[in-house]
């Protein structure tokens, strides 16, 4: 065989190989999220709400986004969906894999909440959300 022929086949394989490692690094993985804790903080709130409760997570991301969005969901005991006064909650963009944040979010509520679901979007090629776990708060 050519020794052209066997660089040749060597340096494809080579080419591969590190192209499918850039892309399982950067493009796969989704998210982790931890040390996930809602905590009422004030329940004397001087405007129209009743309830200040603030979340915190620790969102680590597994491939790159272009941008982050949270949104969280508040139920009542009943299962209804409960009106927050934070319409942008908290978000980041151009995340890289093993990127470490601290979402620290505050939210007025007008009642007292027994669950939460924490939604994480990607606003890349479209929105899609790429994590979404409830909570129950106690």
């Amino acid at each position: 065989m050519n020794k052209g022929i066997i660089v040749g086949i060597i340096v494809l394989i080579a080419v591969v190989g590190i192209g499918g490692y850039v892309y399982m690094s950067f493009f796969s993985g989704g998210l982790t999220v931890d040390n996930i804790k809602v905590t009422l903080t004030d329940s004397n709130h001087s405007t129209s709400a009743k309830y200040e409760y603030e979340v915190n997570a620790t969102i680590t991301a597994n491939q790159v986004y272009d941008e982050l969005e949270m949104d969280l969901v508040f139920y009542d005991s009943n299962g209804a969906v409960i009106p927050k006064y934070a319409p942008f909650l908290w978000w980041d963009e151009d995340t890289l894999p093993g990127e470490k944040d601290n979402a620290n979010v505050d939210v007025e509520l007008n009642q007292t909440p027994t669950k939460v679901d924490i939604v994480i979007y990607s606003e890349g090629l479209g929105r899609s959300v790429v994590y979404n776990k409830t909570v129950n708060i106690t």
